[in-house]
């Protein structure tokens, strides 16, 4: 039970952190991109491959749901990438592409990397 409750506290603060890189970013470099999307779900990505390849060489499960469901579920968002697909395809179709591509394997090199470093 315990568990469930720092799972739902730790989304909670993922999603508020989430809101605050993203307006971060995007006040920084504009909007004509979606930057602050995809920052945030690089960084989910790479934390949760972390966490997942600290906790397969270590025990600790419950810390891994914690911070991977919990904190990096409300960090990321895969939602707001798929409607960003959506708007930048309106507007160019090539844009909307090379978005639907570049974002998940982005996000899926820094899940590797994040993995390769926690098993160090």
């Amino acid at each position: 039970m315990i568990v469930a409750l720092l799972v739902g506290l730790a989304g909670g603060v993922g999603a508020s952190t989430r809101y605050v890189v993203e307006v971060g970013v995007t006040g920084r470099v504009g909007s004509r991109w979606p930057w602050g999307t995809g920052v945030v779900n690089v960084v989910a990505s790479a934390i949760l491959g972390l966490v997942t390849g600290l906790v397969t060489e270590r025990s600790g499960s419950d810390l891994a749901l914690i911070v991977g469901t919990g904190f990096c579920g409300g960090f990321s968002t895969w939602s707001a990438v798929t409607w960003e697909v959506l708007v930048l395809g309106r507007r160019s179709t090539a844009r909307g592409i090379v978005y639907a591509v570049a974002a998940p394997a982005a996000s899926i090199a820094a899940a590797v990397l994040g993995l390769v470093v926690g098993r160090l």
